[in-house]
């Protein structure tokens, strides 16, 4: 027997969950703290990022400098629009950011990256204070500022190189860092692949073990419960002998076999006791069917001959005792029923004597109310032929008024198409006043780049006296263009009001217009309405003369079925005789009353339906044809 059989589940369950347990907590330890490397790795690159973006914003405020110099120089000049105000806030919010970002990146690096950044200190504040200094004599004596350009530039120059050193102590420290950082990814990276191949190897095999220990024996022990669910009693198994948990359920399964095993004995003796009873039992019932057979056999024979006064008394069993009486009860309804068939049969000959003559009266009256009916179709015929020549006149009149409202609103529509042209003339003078704005602005930036090119041509000396010339004409040019962007606009102006006094004009006549078509709709609705009208009453009228076609039709229908009904009243009373005959061959006993006599079954000629009478032609709303009294004359009836 294995070892791990004599441990309990529990046991089993507390060592597996101990080993992945004691897996987990190395693997969530060691991602740990690979996490916080990382992110200290994460943090040091962000520095050097952070310092790198401080020092590219210096090296723009730096340059931002050396531009608010320069127009300092321009700011006296009131052609250039630059106010000196202006120039000296910019300055200083410049020099505020430049030394600003410098002094942050001394936090940020460490190492030769800090000591570069430490190097340009002393040059930033002789360019910075330099700088001051050109503003403050610009403002007063911008020629004395423009002789000291050169020296400017020098300190301007030397920051630059400072700067330069800086940027690349910088980016190599930041390249330092980023190297360590993924070094140190790396590492762990694969530490994490190898801790994860130790737990998939470690959680395979405690699955292997599971499946060995506890899986294959509960898979053995559900098939045994399964046959011995089944009723199979040979199923036998070798886990009784563990110590464990299974052990007890293998225990178990033995004792339900051996239980069903008897219980299978006890079902079979007991089945062979209730086998005999069931025998004995289907006798009896064999005898007592055959006694009922016989009995409501001799009952049916006695009614198939006639005989109605036959009742069953024989001995038959309780169960068939209701049926017995059933029967009996049944015959003495029917018996009831026939005597009083029999006493009625007079009755009903007197009866359809009496609706035959009531059918011919009938006929007679039928035939007058026909001929009535067809004089008054005629009359409405006339009458409906005058009214739709009536609804034709009207309808012929609104045709005329809407060919009417429709020139009225053709008209209309071509005002309409006016004022939307008058109106994308206006917004097209809008647009070009507004490209003669874009013109205008356009000419005062070129004049003052012109301006800024003779600043630098200044710069420049007698090799940039010529280029002087050239700005100089180039800001005549955009005066020019200027001052003619002005005319142009002035008359825009003009031209636009103009177009607004048309399309006032243009907006009158189309409200002149609006009211024309108004009117011409009002005339418009009341024809209509006196076409309806008129076309209301010739479709009631021929409605009505419908209807009336449609009763003329009816009562020479009901005539015909009249006739009809004579003919099976007489056909009534001679079925009546043949009923009589029939009963008498009942055996029923006494009738009181008196007994009606069966005659003759003589035949009776049926009265032929008279042919629909032709009506005198009618106008088109009556129907085409009449249809002939038919075989459904007394469905329709």
């Amino acid at each position: 027997m294995s070892v791990t059989n004599k441990h309990s589940l529990e046991r089993k369950a507390v060592i597996a969950g101990g080993a992945l347990v004691s897996l987990f907590a190395v693997s969530g330890g060691a991602g740990l703290l690979s996490t916080f490397l990382l992110g200290s790795g994460l943090h040091a690159v962000q520095k050097s990022g952070a310092a790198l973006e401080n020092h590219l914003t210096a090296d723009m405020m730096h340059d931002a400098l050396r531009s608010d110099v320069l127009m300092s120089l321009v700011a006296n000049d009131p052609t250039f629009g630059i106010s000196y105000a202006e120039v000296e806030a910019d300055l200083k919010a410049h020099a505020r950011e430049l030394t600003g970002r410098i002094a942050s990146n001394e936090g940020l690096v460490k190492g030769d990256a800090r000591a570069a950044v430490g190097a340009v200190a002393t040059p930033l504040a002789e360019y910075v204070r330099f700088a001051s200094d050109m503003v403050e004599l610009a403002g007063s004596d911008p020629v004395a500022a423009r002789a000291r350009l050169p020296d400017f530039q020098v300190k301007f120059e030397a920051l630059e190189k400072a700067m330069a050193e800086a940027s690349d102590a910088i980016a190599a420290d930041g390249e330092r860092t980023a190297s360590a950082s993924s070094l140190s990814a790396e590492v762990f990276k694969w530490a994490m692949i190898l801790l994860a191949i130790v737990g998939v190897v470690g959680c395979g095999a405690l699955i292997h073990a599971a499946r060995r220990t506890l899986v294959r024996p509960l898979l053995e022990l559900c098939e045994a419960m399964d046959r011995l669910t089944k009723g199979d009693t040979t199923i036998d198994t070798a886990l009784e002998g563990r110590e464990d948990e299974i052990g007890a359920m293998a225990q178990a399964v033995v004792v339900f076999r051996d239980a069903a095993i008897d219980k299978k004995r006890l079902e079979a003796e007991q089945i062979a006791a209730v086998a005999r009873a069931e025998a004995e039992r289907i006798a009896a019932i064999a005898q007592a069917e055959t006694l009922v057979v016989d009995t409501f056999g001799k009952g049916l024979e006695r009614l198939a001959g006639g005989e109605l006064v036959y009742r069953m008394h024989a001995d038959l069993p309780p169960a068939y005792k209701k049926l017995e009486a059933d029967y009996n009860n049944a015959m003495e309804r029917l018996q009831a029923t026939m005597k009083s068939v029999l006493a009625n049969t007079a009755g009903i000959g007197l009866g359809t004597e009496e609706i035959a003559q009531a059918s011919d009266n009938l006929a007679r009256r039928t035939e007058q109310q026909a001929a009535s009916l067809e004089e008054t179709a005629a009359a409405l015929d006339e009458i409906t032929a005058s009214v739709g020549k009536t609804a034709s006149g009207a309808r012929h009149a609104s045709e005329v008024v809407a060919v009417a409202r429709g020139e009225a609103e053709k008209g209309g529509s071509v005002v309409l198409n006016a004022v939307q042209a008058m109106s994308a003339i206006e917004k097209s003078a809008g647009q070009i006043t507004q490209i003669i704005s874009v013109i205008d602005e356009i000419a005062f930036q070129t004049n003052l780049l012109a301006l800024n090119a003779g600043v630098e041509a200044a710069r420049a000396g007698d090799a940039g006296r010529g280029f002087a010339v050239v700005a100089q004409e180039v800001r005549a040019l955009a005066q020019r263009s200027a001052d003619a962007a002005k005319e142009i606009k002035s008359l825009i102006a003009t031209s636009s009001s103009q177009v607004d006094a048309g399309v006032k004009l243009v907006d009158q006549t189309g409200e002149a217009l609006q009211r024309i078509v108004s009117k011409v709709l009002e005339i418009d609705g009341v024809v209509t309405e006196i076409a309806a009208s008129a076309q209301e009453q010739s479709t009631a009228l021929a409605q009505i003369n419908t209807a009336v076609n449609q009763m003329d039709q009816t009562t020479q229908q009901n005539a015909a079925m009249v006739e009809q009904s004579t003919a099976a009243t007489h056909s009534l009373h001679a079925e009546t005789d043949e009923l009589a005959r029939l009963m008498a061959t009942f055996s029923i006993g006494e009738v009181s009353g008196r007994r009606a006599e069966p005659g003759p079954a003589t035949p009776v000629s049926r009265a032929r339906p008279a042919p629909a009478r032709r009506s005198p032609p009618r106008s088109s709303a009556m129907p085409a044809s009449r249809p002939s009294a038919s075989a459904d004359a007394w469905e329709e009836f």
